[in-house]
């Protein structure tokens, strides 16, 4: 009975034991089975996340070199730079700037780069005085304005309009340096965006910057292009482009405070189509100064300004440039300039016809001779007054085809003179012949 029992006893405790070695192995199992599944899952995450990193930062990529605007806001950012340092040099805070306003400020100049004062501008002395009392002032000024009369503040906009070539530029340009303001010279092109909204954002930050940076003058050249008169006919992308900017420009009326150390904005419009403007354009435009071809003493003040440094004849400072002033009959300012540079390039030229002829003759060895008015009447048969030589060859083909000579049937005294001009320059070339020949 005894073996029996024990018999019994060892049985039954081997298959307690080979039940508790199941459990354990069962326990094992689901263990492994747990951490294969965990790390089945931190893989499949891992591949998500480096998926969606890799998309992430493909899809950034794609859309900044889709960018229309990517190179301009590349060109904004230096521009930002620059801005900020000189803003400091010049005692004034930083401003945060945003990638449409760093767009708007390739276009800007600032006012101790621009090397046009009201001096350098010859004649016009009336416009400039009527605009450096009403513009320039109170941007320079606004103490003297401040707290007096509504009725003293400066219009929110001007328009300079007038022949071309007649000193417009200069004249917008000569009002940001008189009166220390920042110059927005806005081109169209950086306005006009393909994409829908982008211009209009690209206006908004034309007057953000502009308040930002106030006293600011903000410039458009040749502005009937850009504000024509509105039509049903226009583009809806222009339509909202130009309602835009005439929202922001009433809303410039509105903040008409001293802002920044100035007096705010002001927008300055050049043209010689004034009668193309949109009339909502003019009414913003209260004030309107013509800027014509120089009279003749203009002309003389003209000259004196573009030739007072250079090595003249005696004869030339003296009665000659007169004659030369009286020559120069619907020349404007900018064909002035360009007569000046074409009559100074003739000793140039001679010079370097005679190095080609010795072959061995050094720049140092000859100086070039003083200008004289020969020089200048030489120059007038290649620079005309402006439009002139096209109105000319207008003629010349409408004659042709009418069956006449070849200047209109012999009309005229000369090609690309009229006949006052003509005899002037007639009467200074036998001036000229008969004066007695000084060696040097």
């Amino acid at each position: 009975m005894n073996a029996n029992t024990s018999g019994v006893g060892d049985a039954g405790g081997g298959g307690a034991s080979s039940g508790g070695g199941g459990s354990s192995g069962s326990g094992d199992s689901s263990s492994a089975s747990t951490a294969a599944v965990l790390q089945n899952l931190a893989i499949e995450m891992a591949s998500i996340t480096l998926s969606y990193s890799l998309l992430f930062f493909g899809v950034r990529y794609l859309m900044r070199e889709m960018d229309p605007q990517r190179q301009a806001k590349q060109q904004g950012d230096e521009h930002k730079r620059k801005l900020m340092q000189k803003l400091t040099e010049n005692g004034r805070e930083g401003f945060a700037m945003d990638d449409y306003e760093a767009i708007i400020a390739n276009d800007l100049i600032y006012p101790e780069d621009i090397d046009v004062t009201f001096e350098m501008i010859g004649g016009l002395d009336e416009v400039k005085t009527e605009i450096f009392d009403i513009v320039a002032l109170p941007l320079q000024r606004p103490d003297l304005f401040v707290g007096r009369s509504k009725l003293l503040s400066p219009p929110k906009g001007i328009l300079l309009f007038g022949p071309p070539g007649t000193g417009k530029t200069m004249m917008a340009k000569a009002i940001a340096r008189e009166s220390g303001a920042a110059f927005i010279n806005l081109q169209m092109s950086t306005t006009m965006n393909k994409w829908f909204g982008e211009s209009q954002k690209l206006i908004r930050a034309t007057f953000s910057l502009a308040w930002k940076l106030a006293p600011c003058v903000v410039f458009i050249d040749e502005i009937d292009s850009f504000m024509r008169e509105r039509s049903s006919d226009d583009p809806s992308a222009q339509a909202n482009m130009k309602s835009e900017f005439l929202a922001l420009w009433d809303g410039m009326l509105t903040q008409n405070a001293p802002h920044g150390g100035g007096y705010g904005v002001i927008v300055v419009g050049a043209t010689n189509r004034p009668w193309d403007i949109d009339p909502a354009i003019l009414r913003r435009m209260p004030r309107t100064f013509k800027l014509d071809l120089p009279s003749m003493e203009q002309r003389l003040q003209i000259l004196k300004i573009y030739l007072q440094d250079e090595d003249l004849d005696s004869s030339l400072r003296g009665g000659d440039m007169v004659k030369l002033a009286q020559l120069l009959n619907g020349y404007s300012g900018s064909d002035i300039k360009e007569l000046c540079q074409a009559a100074a390039m003739l000793p140039f030229r001679e010079f370097a016809r005679e190095c080609r002829a010795n072959g061995n003759l050094q720049p140092e060895t000859k100086r070039l001779r003083k200008l004289t008015i020969r020089d200048f009447l030489n120059a007038m048969k290649d620079v005309r007054a402006t439009g002139q030589a096209a109105y000319e060859y207008h003629d010349e083909a409408a004659a042709k085809q009418q069956g006449g000579g070849p200047f209109g049937g012999g009309g005229g005294a000369a090609a690309g003179v009229s006949a006052d001009q003509f005899q002037l320059m007639l009467r200074a070339f036998m001036e000229y012949a008969v004066q007695p020949r000084i060696s040097p």
